[in-house]
Formats: C-alpha cells, sequence, structure tokens
C-alpha cells in the first residue's frame, strides 16, 4: 500500500514526543512490511538540511494563509530507516524556538497553512502522474483539520484517513474567527462540526472527519469512551461507533535495545539478566558512582521520571516518605519540583540522585541501570515509559490505566507471573503502596531476575502495532469515510 503518513514533528529532526517518535518507528515498520512510505512534516527552523541530508526541489507551494499568500519550498530525504521524508518549508510560520503545541493566532496560521501546503503537496502528485496515497495517517491535533479539508475537496476526498489520538486534554482550541486561517469554511462550525464550547477544536475536527480514528491502547480507548476519561470529548467518540478502536503502540525495538546500545556501561540480553545479571549490575554500579550514591547491589535503584504534570504531585508528596526506607532513587525532574527533588537530594545524598531534564541518551543509560522504574502520573495517557523500561529490564511501577494496563502485567506476591508492579486506585497511597511492594520483592533476587526476564522478553515493537495497522487500512480501501455526531 502507498501510506502518508502526516506529523506535527518527526523524531531525530525535531521533537522527542510520543507522537515524533510514533511517525518515525511506524513509518519504518512499515516499510518493513513491504509498503510504500513517505512521512510529511514541517521544516522547522532548527533544522538544518544540509546537515540532514535534504534535497531542495525546484518547487513553490503558494497558500493562502492570513489573507497573504504563503510560499513553501519542498525538501526531501530518507530518514536513517530508509523512510521517504518530505519537509514543507516556510520560515516565518515554523520558526526554531516555536513550540508546536501552541495555539492561538500564531497556532491557527501555523497549522492552517501546513494543511494547505499538504493539500498543495497531493495535487501535485496527481499533476506529476505519482497518483494519491491509499491512505493518510495523521496524528495529532496540530493536523486535524486535513480530514475536514479533504472531505471539502473533490479531488481529494476519497483518500481515506486514519486520525491518532494520544491525549485529549490537548484540544487545538482556537477562535470562531479563525476558521478560514485553519483551512474551514463556516459551514463546519457547529456540534456536528468542528465547534466545542463556542471555539474551534482541530482535535474534535480529526475525531470528527476522518474515516477512523486511533487511541494508542485498547484499554485508553475504553477510557477515552467514559466522561472521567474522555475530556468532554467522549460523545464524539462514542458517536463513532467502530471506527474508532484502540491499537496498542510499541517502540522502536533498534532503539531500544540493551543488546546493541551504545549508550550503556555494558551491554547485555535477557539470557544474561536470567542467568546472572552481572552485565546489569555494572551499569548500576556505573551510574550510582555518577550521581554520588553508594554502590550497593542489595537495594534495588529506582527510577523516577518526574514532567511537571499536575497528577505527579503525588509522587512529590510521597517521596520523603520513600527515602526514609532503605532506598535508593534517581529522579529526573524539571520545573517547580526540581528544587524540592534536589533540596531531598542533599539531605539525604544515600538514597537519592537528582537531576533535570535529561536527554536520551541519559535515559537510555538510566534504564539499563535501574531495577525500578516508577510511572509517577496517576493519569498518564501515555505510558510508553512502562515499554521502553521493560525492553531493559527496569520493571515499571505504577497505576493500571490507559497503555500500562495493556502493558504491564502485575507480579503476584511470589514473583512467579507479572512484568511489573501495578495498582488501581488513583491516590499518593496506593502509589506509595506499590513502591515498597516493589522493593521488598526485588530483596529475593532469583525471581526478581525472572521477573525481569519476563519483561524483556515481551514483544512491545512496532512490528506488531504495524501489522494491526495494516489491517486497518486494508479495512478502508474503498470504505466509504464516516462522520460522526456530536
Amino acid at each position: 500500500m502507498d501510506v502518508l503518513v502526516v506529523t506535527p514533528e518527526l523524531v531525530h529532526y525535531r521533537g522527542s514526543s510520543s507522537l515524533a517518535e510514533s511517525a518515525g518507528a511506524l513509518s519504518k515498520a512499515l516499510r518493513g512490511l513491504g509498503h510504500k512510505v513517505n512521512i510529511v512534516s514541517p521544516l522547522w527552523a532548527s533544522i538544518d538540511p544540509a546537515a540532514r541530508h535534504l534535497a531542495r526541489r525546484l518547487v513553490r507551494l503558494e497558500v493562502a494563509s492570513g489573507g497573504a499568500t504563503k510560499t513553501f519550498a519542498l525538501f526531501e530525504g530518507k530518514t536513517t530507516a530508509g523512510v521517504d521524508v518530505s519537509f514543507l518549508s516556510e520560515p516565518s510560520l515554523f520558526p526554531a524556538d516555536a513550540s508546536a503545541e501552541e495555539e492561538g493566532a500564531a497556532g491557527a496560521a501555523r497549522w492552517g497553512g501546513f494543511a494547505r501546503a499538504v493539500i498543495a503537496l497531493l495535487k501535485r502528485r496527481v499533476d506529476q502522474g505519482e497518483g494519491l496515497p491509499e491512505v493518510i495517517h495523521l496524528l495529532g491535533w496540530q493536523v486535524g483539520v486535513l480530514p475536514c479539508i479533504l472531505a471539502d475537496d473533490p479531488a481529494l476526498s476519497a483518500i481515506p484517513t486514519v486520525f491518532t489520538v494520544h491525549d485529549l486534554s490537548r484540544k487545538g482550541s482556537f477562535e470562531r474567527a479563525q476558521l478560514g486561517e485553519l483551512g474551514l469554511s463556516a459551514k463546519h462550525f457547529g456540534i456536528e462540526g468542528v465547534e466545542f464550547f463556542g471555539k474551534i477544536s482541530t482535535l474534535k475536527a480529526g475525531l470528527q472527519f476522518a474515516s477512523r480514528v486511533v487511541a494508542p491502547s485498547p484499554s485508553l480507548a475504553s477510557r477515552f469512551l467514559v466522561e472521567a476519561g474522555g475530556a468532554g470529548l467522549e460523545g464524539v467518540l462514542r458517536a463513532r461507533g467502530r471506527a474508532f478502536s484502540g491499537v496498542m503502540d510499541g517502540v522502536d525495538a533498534s532503539l531500544w535495545n540493551p543488546a546493541t546500545d551504545p549508550h550503556l556501561d555494558v551491554r547485555y540480553d535477557a539470557i544474561e539478566v536470567g542467568s546472572t545479571g552481572v552485565a546489569r549490575l555494572r551499569n548500576k554500579a556505573a551510574v550510582q558512582l555518577s550521581f554520588e550514591l553508594p554502590v550497593r547491589d542489595d537495594v534495588a535503584l529506582t527510577l523516577a521520571v518526574l514532567r511537571d504534570r499536575a497528577d505527579e504531585r503525588a509522587f512529590h508528596a510521597i517521596l520523603p516518605r520513600i527515602v526514609k526506607n532503605d532506598v535508593q532513587m534517581i529522579v529526573l525532574s524539571s520545573g517547580p519540583l526540581h528544587e524540592d527533588v534536589a533540596d531531598l537530594a542533599r539531605r539525604f545524598p544515600d538514597r537519592i540522585g537528582a537531576k533535570g531534564e535529561a536527554p536520551s541518551p541519559m535515559l537510555h543509560r538510566l534504564l539499563g541501570a535501574a531495577d525500578l522504574c516508577v510511572l509517577a502520573s496517576l493519569d498518564d495517557p501515555f505510558g510508553v515509559l512502562a515499554l521502553e523500561a521493560q525492553r531493559y529490564g527496569a520493571l515499571p511501577v505504577g497505576r493500571a490505566d490507559g497503555l500500562v494496563a495493556d502493558a504491564v502485567v502485575d507480579a503476584d506476591a511470589q514473583l512467579s507471573s507479572g512484568t511489573g508492579f501495578t495498582f488501581e486506585e488513583a491516590s499518593a497511597e496506593a502509589l506509595f503502596g506499590a513502591i515498597m511492594r516493589a522493593s521488598t520483592a526485588f530483596r529475593d533476587r532469583a525471581r526478581f531476575r525472572a521477573a525481569q526476564q519476563r519483561a524483556m522478553l515481551r514483544d512491545h515493537s512496532w512490528d506488531r502495532s504495524a501489522r494491526l495497522l495494516e489491517r486497518v487500512y486494508r479495512g478502508l480501501r474503498g470504505a466509504p469515510t464516516e462522520t460522526a455526531t456530536a
């Protein structure tokens, strides 16, 4: 099949969000299945075309934006995995310091202009005799207007679209006056269209008009359908019926692989962990030294990653209680929480190490050393960290919700089954209990290593996810686009 993937950011070029990673890993996996794949993304000014071996084509894509004409240049190349990539460049819309999450007037001009440029690129394909893609896969609220614009274009309306939504809390909210800026006609502003509490929601546009809507896990899809998890859009999703489903996200097994990872002090695999675990112990000792923690192999080294989310305050509240026990923790934190964590590290230098946001190589190194990985969020819409942690044998500790519920099997008291430690109640006390249970389980070293081996052997690769999405694509070929009633 000919698949076009449209994303606001692409990992390794710009952005490290779950959407940016999904776009890259999914495209790579689809290509591995024999499909023709092309990724389309904005060329943010922070991306150096020469350094990325991108070739500028003699193409000018002129689109209307904010009462003016914007001209997009086309750059083409290949990812390191060999996937074709097309970058659309308009520096005034995509400056280096802009955020992909920005809404308001700047966001409307940015994403409305980009959507029109994608439409122009599709029409150029027809003019060049290349034909249209058989399916367009869209990721993120930033590109949610595209299914709506495609539906209004007789030449493009037959192309089926798949829209992936990770987080319903980010609506892509804009004023009604920005309809034209976003490329939308006035007829779409209504309860059955893109209107959400008097404003435009580009997220709702994607949910309403895409041929199929996909959440990154079956449990998360179920959660999105109820009032507590639907963020006001549960009715829209329920109305989609079978056009909405959950397909488990994955991780790029070539990047998240402790047997080949260049960021680890010592590489290892599941067989080594299940037998002696010496390689992981060496990684653990190296990380303990770098964080000035005592080198001990009789205590679980626990990693926690805080992103300054409101629902992570529970972990922040129990951290002083945790460090009063015989534990070792490394906490990566950002925002206002970081100074509190750093203060605890100064008070308990033998039990806690603190660091701000870590680059990806550091996260790889920490996962290769940690025995446990705390998923600090009580309401995490992603949980991809749980997949990455299991790949490295760092057993996840987190609430059984969303992707985590599908990815992590709770360990029993004897550690004879399970790949992590989960809990049901969204409370600080439940999180504290799970962390203490996991720390205690570590004392049975042989069984703990067996649990680590089970976690590492689980298939969380994008290859499996791509095959499931392939079925979604094939089901859409020749199928009419379904729209929903809010």
